[in-house]
């Protein structure tokens, strides 16, 4: 491929570096001779529209609106466009082309004559309007991980013949210099013509752009498509870097109440007709292996030897969607560990009809004895302990940066340290109890079943708490918030009114004389009324 060498040549003019700017009056006069032009300056382009107006009658009646009539004034370059009678005294004349960068001057006809045949008397009448230079821009931004074929935007000033920006831009190599044509792609319902144009089009190699080069899109000597005035200069816009697919990870996941499984990360999204049983290869062999691809990723499941250390070889012809393969043959380790000690509840909040007892069932995996607690939650300490029932599932922050903590144990991301909410909160402990160990995967159903002593109901809010300490001193638990009652709430809601009717679950009659409060999330009471006769408490609609 031959190779040309551009040498650019920059002229200095002596200057005084400090001095302001001097401003360039404009020497038009846009309204002499009572000839008034609007607007009278600034920058035109295609589709503005000049009214002139004139203080005597220019035309007979039989001119207004006809299509075709010339234009009472010139400019000096040439504006394309169209000039229409409003009236007998104004005119529009609407801009269909400019010249691109130009200051396009207006002065009226030579030998310009009125309706009675007076030649008009302004000789110094003028206007100037200057045309937006022709450029090439676009909001891509150079890529760390670029497509094989990208397809980079581009926006002009002006239109282009497309296939002109064929002949014009390329991408290249940064480091060898090496070009690569474009093809134009353009996104349009119309039918085009032979010489289309357009000012925002598409361009992307017609050929994948190998692999772990640099490279940029260049723009050289592209014209406008009607005043035929190239760009100003070489337009340089950085594409980015070509670099192979990556395995990020390999993992064998045990995790409690789920089958093992074996994930891949990829360091690009993967079409799955890219992954198959020979490209992905375990051993020892796996039966009934299953391959699930999802974006990045692809989890493998089967039945797995968890006594074994399986080796994962993971194909070269495996490509990403960028089109980009592994550099090379990729082989991993996967060790499946023993499951992590687990306690599991059915869920953070749980409600319970008012009884004497208390039924509740739980999970626990590879733990030592589990103490559980139930303990009752004042009102005014019921929305502090909801907003941290569930902050173990967080991720830990580290304190300076903001930034997620990496668990050292496992690589992933780190759970944020809680502690015991019934001894945090200081809460009044009602009922407890333990449970045996339970050793090895697989979980362990526990049921606790207590009754009250006294044969009360349970009636409020509580929380029950279950937790074991480790070999190493790591605490595990769970906790949920059992919300009991006899009583339910119907609500209704009109534009100015939100009613509540409070039953019992027992026999479904109305509770008469109850105080009924709204409070925020916070519990800071904001209204109360008191249940009528029929259980209906009335509160206003702000």
């Amino acid at each position: 491929m031959r190779r040309a060498t551009f040498i650019l040549i920059s002229v200095l003019i002596a200057a005084n570096l400090y001095a302001a700017p001097k401003e360039t009056k404009s020497n038009t006069k846009p309204d002499a001779g009572g000839v008034v032009i609007e607007p009278s300056e600034g920058e035109i382009a295609a589709g503005a529209e000049l009214t002139i107006t004139f203080p005597n009658a220019m035309v007979g009646t039989d001119k207004i609106d006809m299509s075709g009539q010339p234009s009472p004034f010139m400019s000096q370059p040439k504006i394309e466009g169209d000039f229409l009678w409003k009236s007998q005294t104004e005119g529009v004349f609407k801009v269909k082309a400019v010249v691109a960068g130009a200051t396009h001057r207006l002065t009226l006809v030579r030998d310009l004559k009125d309706a009675s045949g007076t030649r008009v008397d302004a000789p110094s009448w003028s206007a100037e309007f200057s045309a937006a230079p022709f450029s090439i821009t676009s909001d891509f931004t150079e890529q760390e991980q670029l497509d094989s074929q990208p397809q980079i935007p581009l926006d002009s000033t002006y239109n282009v013949r497309l296939t002109e920006v064929a002949e014009h831009a390329y991408f290249q190599d940064r480091d060898s210099r090496q070009r690569f044509p474009v093809d134009v792609i353009l996104r349009s319902d119309e039918k085009l013509s032979e010489q289309p144009e357009a000012q925002e089009f598409r361009v992307a190699p017609r050929q994948p752009l190998p692999m772990g080069r640099t490279y940029d899109l260049i723009i050289n000597g592209l014209l406008d498509a009607k005043s035929r005035r190239p760009l100003p200069y070489l337009k340089v816009l950085p594409a980015g870097k070509t670099v192979p697919l990556k395995v990020e990870w390999v993992v064998a996941y045990n995790a409690p109440f789920e089958e093992p499984t074996i994930e891949i990360k990829f360091s690009d999204a993967v079409d799955p007709g890219e992954i198959t049983a020979d490209r992905i290869h375990i051993e020892p062999a796996v039966k009934d292996m299953q391959l699930l691809p999802s974006g990045d990723s692809v989890t493998i499941k089967g039945k797995f030897d968890l006594t074994q250390r399986h080796r994962v070889t993971i194909s070269s012809e495996i490509k990403g969607e960028r089109g980009y393969g592994l550099a090379e043959q990729s082989r991993w380790g996967a060790t499946f560990h023993p499951q992590e000690p687990t306690i599991l509840f059915p869920a953070s909040q749980i409600f319970l009809r008012a009884r004497p007892e208390l039924r509740f069932t739980f999970f626990q995996v590879n733990t030592p004895a589990v103490t559980w607690k139930l303990a009752r939650i004042p009102l005014e300490k019921l929305p502090a302990v909801n907003m941290r029932v569930r902050e173990f599932e967080k991720d830990a922050l580290d304190p300076v940066t903001g930034k997620v903590i990496i668990d050292p144990r496992t690589g992933f991301n780190k759970q944020f340290q809680t502690e015991l909410l019934v001894a945090g909160f200081n809460l009044p402990v009602v009922a407890s109890g333990t449970t045996e160990a339970a050793s090895g995967d697989g979980k362990t159903q526990r049921d606790i079943h207590w009754t009250s002593p006294k044969g009360e109901p349970l009636n409020g809010a509580y929380l029950i708490e279950a937790s074991a300490t480790l070999g190493n001193g790591r605490i595990i638990g769970n906790r949920s918030i059992i919300c009991t009652s006899d009583f339910i709430l119907t609500q209704k809601r009109t534009p100015t009114k939100v009613i509540m009717r409070v039953t019992k679950m027992s026999d479904a009659q109305s509770v008469v004389g109850m105080t009924v409060r709204a409070v925020t999330n916070e519990s800071v009471e904001i209204a109360r009324a008191t249940t009528d006769a029929k259980g209906m408490a009335t509160f206003d609609r702000d």
